[in-house]
């Protein structure tokens, strides 16, 4: 992540910033403000402990800094051609940039913006209700017809209001589903008691109604945020949470979860999803927060594994990446095995990279049959 943020750094200073005709002082100006912004993760660490736990600044200045790093991003990826062209051009005796070159980088830098302008707003619209229903052969007849609502990678922190979360969980509750599975990724902060403001925020989760219960696993995001403090404040608003656990519902089903391979780094509990379904009396369906691993879960009998982690990809110069980290899996179904997966696209957004192209936050019903 330093190596990118570096690249970004260099090159929209060195191109951009460098060659213009101001004071050197301006210049040391913006390039520390393109620098905060590049390396704004570090600088949160060095606030907080973590690059994903953001500082106590206002959601608006925390919005516009990662909009601006998208912007940055992108900036800095057009500016590599004319970049090589102007040190080819300079080598060969002629200008390093010439007022055209000025004109150019004017425009790139307002198609940048415009470009993350509408991957915020695209980032920033609610989820929508994407409903399926799924074929498992030899279910039981009593398990036809149950209807699973997923909720991922909510990230509720200072962008977010207890609005937003509340009108998801109204959302969910319309569709009467007999389950609600949270797979991780609920927030992006320190718990700090119920009076926090984003604990006040997550209480909201407590109102999701399901007939056999809402179950939980965390995610990634929950172990930078200290996962042990945030526990039992989800069990105290009615989310059981899966630790290598299950439960065998009278539906006759068996709903497991397992815990995140960022519990290595704190001396957490380990995901083992054998260990979750062992003794399992029914048919099971596995929680796990990132889709890796999905071949070895088939391969011990799982029927159903529900994920989310990757966002869909955010955008498609992303998505090869996201897929390469997580066994090729980014969206929607695929069959593993005689094991179905679901990769959900994400209920909220990660606040670090709020933007979204050609993905959609979702509420996701699946219905069995």
């Amino acid at each position: 992540m330093f190596t990118y943020n570096a690249l970004i750094f260099v090159i929209v200073s060195g191109v951009a910033i460098l060659p213009l005709k101001i004071s050197r002082i301006a210049k040391c100006l913006l390039a520390f403000a393109v620098g905060a912004i590049a390396f704004r993760l570090r600088i949160f660490a060095f606030i907080t402990g973590h690059p994903f736990v953001p500082p106590p600044i206002p959601g608006w200045l925390y919005l516009m800094m990662a909009g601006l790093l998208f912007a940055l991003i992108v900036f800095a990826l057009l500016l590599i051609l004319p970049g090589v062209w102007r040190l080819i051009r300079a080598a060969k005796g002629g200008k390093w940039r010439t007022a055209a070159d000025r004109k150019t980088d004017f425009a790139l830098l307002l198609i940048s913006l415009f470009i993350a302008a509408w991957g915020l707003y695209n980032g920033a619209r609610e989820p929508v209700v994407k409903s399926y229903t799924v074929t498992i052969p030899h279910l039981p007849e009593e398990a036809k017809g149950v209807k699973i609502a997923v909720l991922t990678d909510i990230h509720a922190d200072l962008r977010c209001s207890a609005q937003d979360i509340r009108r998801i969980v109204e959302k969910t509750n319309r569709l009467n589903a007999d389950i609600i599975a949270l797979l991780g990724d609920n927030m992006d902060g320190y718990y700090e008691g119920e009076n926090d403001d984003l604990a006040k925020k997550l209480s909201e989760l407590g109102d999701l109604r399901a007939k056999y219960g809402v179950f939980g696993v965390a995610g990634n995001h929950e172990y930078y945020s200290g996962y042990r403090d945030w526990n039992g404040f989800f069990l105290d608003h009615h989310i059981q949470m899966l630790e290598n656990a299950r439960v065998d519902l009278p539906c006759h089903l068996t709903v497991a979860g397992i815990t995140n391979n960022q519990s290595e780094k704190t001396g957490d509990v380990v995901p083992d999803a054998g260990r979750a379904i062992s003794g399992s009396l029914y048919p099971a369906i596995l929680l796990s927060h990132v889709p890796r691993d999905a071949a070895k879960n088939a391969e011990l009998g799982y029927i159903l594994q529900l994920s989310g982690h990757t966002h869909g990809g955010l955008f498609p110069g992303l998505k090869k990446y996201v897929a390469d980290h997580n066994d090729g899996f980014v969206s929607g179904w695929y069959e593993v095995n005689k094991m179905k997966l679901y990769v959900s696209d994400g209920t909220g957004i990660w606040g670090g990279m709020p933007v979204r192209f050609g993905t959609t936050a979702e509420i996701t019903l699946i219905t069995l049959q």
